[in-house]
């Protein structure tokens, strides 16, 4: 199956941004994870962004795959990937805390397609993770998409160990459950703003 039989992604004249956004998720994610070796072929495809280069081995990826949420939605990656960049003016293109797209949830609603930022403080650290919000399943609990991720044991027991390894930290997948997106993650970061899709300008055509 090629790329495009596998990701047949159109867009729909007068979709909101944000929609767009979540169901480009929610395509690329339907038929499983996805990482260095899970899916690898799409993966690699996918967020490679049109670029002829295989970006399968980054890890902690959660950007990397922002990145190609947002190429396929309407906002073109307009450089190859560079390994080892970071999320600011790096993987994102542009896009940080200065944005005419950032957003202060204290005072601006959680919508589907945002891109959230989480981090440990304001003062950005190379810990940081975004997430793309899909839907609301109900108040205040969010379904996500997200790269970077490791293997559930059940998906490792399946691999060999160097394969195992090269996967862990590039797995993009859909969250199990609906989550309160504003709540520490497990790791402890908090929710420093997010990216309204309705400002990143979206191509139409």
């Amino acid at each position: 199956m090629t790329f495009e039989e596998e990701f047949p992604f159109l867009w729909q004249v007068g979709e909101p941004a944000g929609i767009r956004i979540a169901r480009c998720c929610s395509l690329a994610l339907l038929p499983g994870p996805m990482g260095a070796k899970l899916r690898h072929d799409f993966y690699r495809e996918f967020i490679a962004c049109g670029y002829e280069q295989d970006l399968s081995g980054v890890k902690t990826s959660c950007a990397v795959f922002a990145r190609a949420v947002l190429h396929w939605s309407g906002r073109r990656a307009l450089h190859k990937g560079k390994p080892g960049q970071g999320i600011f003016n790096g993987w994102l293109e542009g896009l940080d805390m200065h944005d005419a797209s950032w957003c202060d949830p204290a005072t601006e609603p959680l919508v589907p397609g945002a891109v959230i930022y989480r981090d440990y403080n304001r003062q950005t650290t190379t810990m940081g993770h975004v997430q793309i919000l899909v839907r609301e399943q109900e108040a205040g609990l969010w379904l996500t998409a997200e790269g970077g991720g490791g293997l559930t044991p059940e998906e490792a027991s399946h691999m060999n160990v160097l394969d195992v390894k090269a996967t862990n930290g590039t797995v993009c997948r859909l969250s199990a459950k609906p989550k309160n997106v504003l709540a520490k993650d497990s790791l402890g970061r908090i929710v420093i703003g997010f990216w309204t899709p309705e400002r990143l300008g979206l191509l139409d055509t």
